[in-house]
């Protein structure tokens, strides 16, 4: 028998991909807050078809308020049935220690994070020297490499659901994070190469980069430039000003806002109606 202690604030959803890998006698125990958000329903409906037994404990508010409620019912539950298994699914790393200590005393525990993919895999717990690596694995579904991420990189990512990668990683290598800065400069090796190919071919006086750039400019514009000094022409990349998108996080609005207007004045051909206010 196994029994998985579930952070829901940590894992909100992925946790659901237990259910293909748990037995007939498993349970699932699910820890949350108010602050844990609503649940899909294509999870629930996941939930209802399954045979696995479910708990659904609400923590009372605090500073880590779950995570000592989780590790005090593990200890709790360890009392009742030593000869269960206990897994604690989770990114945080701080569980760590509480594995550490059950197992010291002959309980069978360990920290895992669940796949984000379709096969119901899992991140083995942190160990030194241990583990997966990137390569394997599989990054056609983003939200796996946003869990790998959480789960590699030092435990300085925030016990926060984040939308994006560059999010993770740009929160981790404030925190001093090496492999992040690694990551970052990779990207903005590639990004210089790709931008000196450019300014070879084109020569322009500016190249404007949204996206990433826009958002994370102070992270990679140090080794783009770098790259771009080493690689581009030299007078062709003394008069190229490299800037980010004026517009920011808005670009991808204005961009398909003009897409409109010109096919708009297509179809009508006089477009003397047609104004934008």
């Amino acid at each position: 028998m196994t029994i998985y202690l579930v952070d829901m604030e940590n894992i909100p959803h992925a946790w659901a991909n237990l259910l293909d890998i748990c037995g007939g006698d498993d349970r699932i125990v699910l820890f949350y807050t108010d602050r844990v958000s609503q649940v899909p329903l294509i999870l629930m409906e996941k939930v209802t078809k399954s045979r696995v037994e479910m708990e659904y404990i609400k923590c009372y508010d605090g500073p880590n308020g779950l995570d000592f409620q989780l590790v005090t019912e593990m200890g709790y539950r360890i009392a009742q049935n030593p000869e269960a298994d206990y897994v604690i699914v989770s990114q945080d790393h701080g569980f760590d220690v509480v594995v550490q200590y059950w197992s010291g005393r002959g309980a069978r525990a360990k920290r895992i994070v669940p796949s984000g993919g379709r096969s119901g895999g899992v991140f083995p717990q942190y160990t030194s020297g241990g583990g997966i690596e990137f390569r394997d694995v599989d990054v056609s579904n983003p939200q796996n490499v946003k869990e790998f991420l959480c789960w590699k990189l030092s435990n300085k990512v925030p016990k926060k659901e984040i939308v994006t990668i560059s999010e993770i990683l740009l929160e981790a290598m404030e925190q001093g994070d090496l492999l992040a800065a690694e990551i970052f400069d990779t990207v903005g090796e590639f990004l210089g190469r790709g931008l000196s190919l450019l300014i070879d071919i084109l020569n322009p006086e500016r190249i404007v980069i949204g996206s990433i750039y826009a958002r994370q400019k102070e992270a990679l514009e140090k080794r783009m430039m770098e790259v771009i000094e080493e690689e581009a022409l030299k007078a062709s990349a003394g008069v190229c000003r490299i800037l980010p998108a004026s517009l920011g996080e808005q670009i991808g609005d204005y961009a398909a806002v003009s897409v409109g207007i010109k096919a708009y004045e297509e179809l009508y051909s006089n477009g003397t109606d047609f104004c934008v206010m």
